[in-house]
């Protein structure tokens, strides 16, 4: 630990304390090859109505989230600091 100015800044502990935006999980070449046909399927317009039908829920479930999260942060992003 060292001071900056009036703070103390941890240095020991930087890698346990950083909130890691990118995560990069193990995957099996099934699964990256799965993904890559679903990816495949979705970019060409190639899903069932339930799966559109799960696309468009998720997606209003993901703004509603949003806009929730910036209203409790005084209408500011928080990640993005605007």
């Amino acid at each position: 630990m060292y001071l900056y100015g009036n703070k103390k800044l941890i240095t020991e502990s930087y890698h346990t304390i950083m909130i890691h935006l990118t995560s990069h999980p193990k995957m099996k070449k099934s699964e990256i090859n799965e993904f890559r046909k679903n990816f495949c399927r979705l970019s060409l317009d190639q899903l069932t109505n339930e799966e559109i039908r799960f696309v468009k829920k998720r997606k209003e479930n993901m703004k509603r989230v949003t806009k929730m999260i910036i209203s409790k942060n005084g209408g500011k992003n928080p990640i993005l600091g605007y």
